[in-house]
């Protein structure tokens, strides 16, 4: 009977542990101006951007102040990330993102699009995922299938 409890609570242990290292994406906050923001993006935030889909983003996407590593672990995200970023790692299904520049982007999800202003490397395992950047020369591996990473000429 103790092992067939610990196989029970094993998930729940693994859930909790996992929840704790994600960032949360949701629109709660405290009620301050550093929380999310949908729709606060404009022509001055994202100089240079003309491409209609990463302007859609950055229009209606969920405003993130980001640096460092960050970890996009859901599904069903507009998100568009401003500040610099070490580390992004997306883990999910049906999300799209913009971010400024990033030095390591991991995707390993289906149905995902990421426009990113610079990238130095860019790694997919998944299907159906989109990487668009505007500046630089990344080191790219596609371990996916149907996916689709390139430079985006404006």
């Amino acid at each position: 009977m103790t092992s067939r409890r610990a196989a029970l609570l094993l998930p729940l242990a693994l859930s909790t542990a996992l929840s704790s290292c994600s960032l949360n994406l949701g629109s709660g906050g405290s009620g301050g101006s550093g929380g999310a923001q949908a729709g606060a993006a404009s022509e001055d935030a994202a100089p240079g951007i003309t491409d209609p889909a990463w302007r859609e983003i950055l229009d209606t996407g969920e405003q993130q102040e980001v640096s460092g590593a960050y970890t996009v672990a859901s599904s069903d995200q507009v998100l568009n990330l401003t500040g610099e970023l070490d580390v992004l790692a997306v883990q999910g299904s049906q999300i799209s993102i913009a971010a400024e520049s990033v030095g390591s982007i991991t995707v390993q999800g289906s149905d995902v699009v990421v426009y990113a202003r610079s990238a130095q490397t860019i790694q997919v395992m998944g299907s159906r995922v989109t990487v668009r950047y505007l500046e630089g020369s990344p080191v790219v591996v596609d371990l996916g299938s149907d996916n689709t990473i390139d430079k985006l000429e404006q």
